[in-house]
């Protein structure tokens, strides 16, 4: 009996960590499952893409700085809002065509979010919300 104690020790401490390390991930997926259904049935997709042709444009003269030219911390209205974001990036593909990304997580997290551009822009990877709108999530 006094043998296996050590080993019980160790496997309610493997327990213990996986589920300290396990739990944020699981409640943040959770969470990202809640705000793509807030997000699709609250939003107006007219008025998110307005929103970032806006803010694309309020940043115009920075975009020939690079495919990386500005943040913001403005996401639109009716947007979650929590600890893990959105930050809102301004981006720019290889073909030239801009877009905005509002993206929660990253690090420890896995990056979730939305890349908002014009109706013409195709994402492969990515899930197609409504032409020019599409959500994402990186491993």
């Amino acid at each position: 009996m006094k043998r296996y104690l050590p080993l019980a020790l160790v496997g309610i401490l493997i327990i213990a960590c996986i589920a300290v390390f396990a739990w944020p991930m699981l409640w943040y997926k959770h969470l990202t499952r809640q705000w793509e259904m807030q997000i699709k049935s609250q939003q107006n997709p007219e008025e998110l893409q307005a929103w970032a042709a806006n803010l694309l444009a309020l940043y115009k003269d920075e975009s020939s700085k690079g495919d990386f030219f500005g943040v913001t911390n403005r996401p639109p209205p009716g947007i979650p809002i929590s600890k893990y974001g959105p930050r809102v990036y301004l981006s720019k593909r290889a073909d030239r065509q801009e877009y905005v990304q509002l993206g929660w997580g990253g690090g420890f997290l896995h990056l979730w979010g939305m890349k908002i551009g014009d109706t013409n822009i195709v994402f492969q990877d990515e899930e197609m919300w409504k032409p020019g709108i599409y959500f994402f999530q990186s491993p």
